[in-house]
């Protein structure tokens, strides 16, 4: 499995630490330990092609526009392209599901469909007409090509940022941060849920506690009973400034106009707070917070699939663009004191936030996908997940 696609050679540190992330959560949660053996199998499969990608030079891959680089997926669909991701799967490791094994058999066996799953992808689309071809589940069939664009996507927007000067912040352990793309709002005010990690919650229940940020006793908690103040989504007293992006609506992640055949970005034009990734205009995977020098408690957003960062308010849904305190509570599971569910009632969407601050040994790309039992819970209380995540939870 290691050597289909060449030897690793010198571990880059993005990987090492989602790998260390993985084994340690393993251990601590160990009824996701399956899952997260099968998640590092396919970290080994990834960081060989993120290696590769980041040293070579794909001519019109990415291009310039306002000062960020912007990924053109269509520019992926070429014929290597194909035969690395046919190599990609019948590497798949002995430790994937059957279903996820069964997807691969048949992928391998019908390249026409595998290029119709691989090119769909990129679209931005289900996999449907794969599925139908090889009467498969689109869901099964879709987790390939993203696993094996994302290490593509992500070296291309590292090396261009790096290449470009970016910002300078480089890598925050969930991926590679680049700039936001847009100048961020002053202030930014936060909030923390402390805690400790501890064993899986029994049924999470929405509670409330004397501090304002829900009890922790029942497994999942909601906000605080008190209203919060104008600007206060987190009902703590210190106020969500928006250090984000300065006011006005947006883009809603959901509703992304492509702007023609081929957009760099994915993006439609005049919304300034764009709830898809400037740099390859997929979908937010999740949210992050942490504090940093002028930016108390600043969230960004981690893209599903080049997995770069940018800034987002901290009181706006990202699929609605709903600003409102009352309809944006936040859940947290005794289990995972550091990561967040992000409710929007008006959408009835949610998004996962890792917050750095809590537990600063984090990885937000696997702290989200290991962090299941809040997708469990979520989907009991009817909420539609933004973008799931490459295991398709």
């Amino acid at each position: 499995m290691r050597g289909a696609f060449g030897r690793r050679g010198t571990a880059h540190p993005v990987w090492a630490r989602r790998r260390s992330r993985a084994a340690r959560l393993r251990d601590e949660h160990p009824h996701a330990a399956e899952m997260l053996a099968f998640y590092e199998d396919v970290l080994a499969l990834q960081e060989p092609l993120y290696a590769r990608t980041l040293k070579s030079r794909r001519a019109g891959a990415v291009e310039a526009a306002g000062g960020a680089p912007r990924l053109r997926l269509a520019a992926l669909a070429d014929r290597r392209r194909e035969r690395d991701f046919a190599r990609f799967l019948r590497a798949v490791p002995a430790s994937a599901p059957e279903a996820l094994k069964a997807a691969a058999a048949r992928l391998a066996a019908e390249p026409a469909a595998a290029s119709e799953a691989l090119r769909a992808v990129l679209a931005r689309e289900p996999p449907a007409d794969a599925a139908v071809r090889l009467d498969a589940d689109p869901a099964a069939l879709e987790f390939f090509p993203r696993a094996f664009l994302q290490p593509l996507a992500e070296a291309l927007v590292t090396r261009s940022l790096r290449d470009g000067g970016g910002d300078g912040r480089g890598d925050r352990a969930g991926g590679v941060s680049g700039p936001s793309p847009l100048p961020p709002a002053p202030g930014g005010g936060g909030d923390r849920a402390g805690g400790v990690s501890g064993p899986p919650p029994s049924s999470p229940a929405p509670g409330g506690a004397e501090d304002g940020r829900g009890d922790r006793a029942g497994g999942v908690s909601g906000p605080s009973p008190r209203s919060p103040a104008p600007g206060d989504a987190d009902g703590d007293g210190r106020g969500d400034r928006g250090d984000g992006l300065p006011g006005g609506g947006g883009d809603r992640a959901g509703g992304v106009s492509e702007g023609g055949a081929d957009r760099a970005d994915g993006l439609s034009g005049g919304g300034d707070a764009r709830a898809a990734c400037p740099y390859c205009g997929a979908a937010p995977l999740a949210a992050v917070l942490r504090d940093e020098p002028e930016v108390k408690g600043r969230r960004t957003l981690l893209c599903s699939l080049c997995l770069t960062e940018w800034t987002f308010p901290r009181t706006r849904c990202p699929a609605c663009a709903e600003e409102r305190a009352e309809k944006r509570p936040h859940h947290v599971a005794e289990s995972w004191p550091h990561v967040r569910l992000e409710e929007c009632g008006s959408c009835r969407t949610y998004v996962k936030a890792i917050d750095l601050r809590e537990t600063g040994l984090a990885v937000p790309v696997v702290d989200e996908l290991a962090s299941v039992e809040l997708d469990l819970w979520a989907v009991e209380q009817g909420l539609a997940k933004l973008r799931t995540n490459l295991l398709g939870m």
